[in-house]
């Protein structure tokens, strides 16, 4: 049983990543928890240098015909190959097919949160959905000419403005993600519980607390509960050394950029350039210590709350994010009526 979760920062992605990782880890003992692979290689963020590698090589918004490669890459490898498992994105939506194509999942979901929710969400954050300048870079290149009235209002030019840099990225990622679905099922921030029911349809019905409960906040998916990680060969390697893994990755991209190219033996696909491997995830069990102050039901800091003044062009967004995700909703209920008939019509 493989689920793979996709959507944009701040979109409760987190949290449905660790109930669902929870509720594998009860029904077969044991999940294999895929974190952000694109930037993170452990729960614990340690950094991923090819996964990082891949993600710059790779367009942000994948064509519905580019070609599926024939012989995946070990990263892709890492993710899929244990039998149960989790695998969380929020720099993948322009890419949920070819990805989903190539890990084949059990189920795939995407979430959806209301864009003043999520920049109300960052505002009071020292970050923002779009990384660096490179990033934003990349986003305004690729977004251009699917998206012309985006460049039309201005909104592709280079800015530091971190709340506007955010609402393009989520119009963009969102917006193509939507249009381009296939086999994802869709859900918006405020219905996450419904990921039970979609697991339920996959004979998935272990019990456990609702995603609301304190122990699946978002940040405990990084901690030792409810979750705990087992131990492999090399799962605290680079963690233990984080200081010494970075000069070996900074010494590394010398020796890949100085040294004389060797033959490859075996193709590759130009959108999965050969990257220097490092495992990807985590391979986890339930911590059924009683002691929730492990990290469940800890105070945390309370976070400031803000309200993002509306504007007519975070609305045209919203509203255009809003009309796809109405459409792929009922493109999802109407497969789903289809299948009850087929199924009606088997009896």
């Amino acid at each position: 049983m493989r689920v793979n979760i996709y959507g944009v920062g701040r979109s409760g992605t987190k949290a449905l990543h660790l109930w669902t990782a929870y509720v594998l880890a009860q029904e077969f003992g044991v999940v294999w928890l895929g974190y952000e692979p694109f930037r993170y290689r452990h729960r614990r963020l340690t950094l991923s240098d090819s996964g990082w590698q891949l993600h710059r090589r790779m367009p942000l918004l994948i064509s519905q015909d580019t070609a599926v490669p024939s012989d995946s890459p070990r990263f892709w490898r890492d993710l899929s190959n244990h039998p149960v498992g989790v695998a969380k994105f929020i720099r993948a939506n322009g890419r949920i097919n070819l990805i989903n194509s190539i890990m084949q999942p059990d189920l795939s979901v995407l979430v959806v949160r209301d864009l003043y929710e999520v920049l109300a969400s960052i505002a009071v954050r020292t970050w923002g959905l779009v990384e660096n300048d490179y990033e934003w870079g990349r986003i305004c290149g690729e977004a251009q000419d699917i998206y012309p009235f985006l460049k039309e209002e201005g909104c592709l030019r280079p800015t530091t403005d971190k709340l506007l840099r955010s609402a393009v990225h989520w119009f963009t990622m969102n917006k193509y993600a939507l249009d381009n679905l296939e086999g994802t099922a869709v859900m918006e921030y405020s219905h996450l519980q419904r990921i039970s029911a979609l697991l339920e349809g996959l004979g998935i019905q272990s019990p456990a607390p609702p995603i609301s409960d304190p122990i699946f906040r978002g940040d405990n998916i990084h901690k030792d509960y409810p979750l705990q990680d087992l131990p492999l060969p090399e799962a605290s390697d680079h963690t233990a050394n984080r200081g010494a893994h970075r000069i070996l990755v900074w010494i590394s991209r010398l020796v890949d950029r100085w040294a004389p190219a060797h033959p490859r033996t075996t193709a590759v696909h130009p959108v999965f350039p050969e990257v220097r491997h490092e495992s990807v995830g985590t391979l986890c069990t339930l911590n059924t210590s009683p002691c929730r102050d492990m990290g469940g039901a800890a105070p945390t800091t309370p976070v400031a709350r803000v309200t993002v003044e509306r504007n007519s062009l975070l609305d045209e967004m919203s509203s255009r994010v809003r009309s796809s995700l109405n459409q792929a909703l009922q493109r999802e209920e109407a497969s789903s009526n289809q299948s009850r008939a087929r199924a009606r019509e088997a009896q």
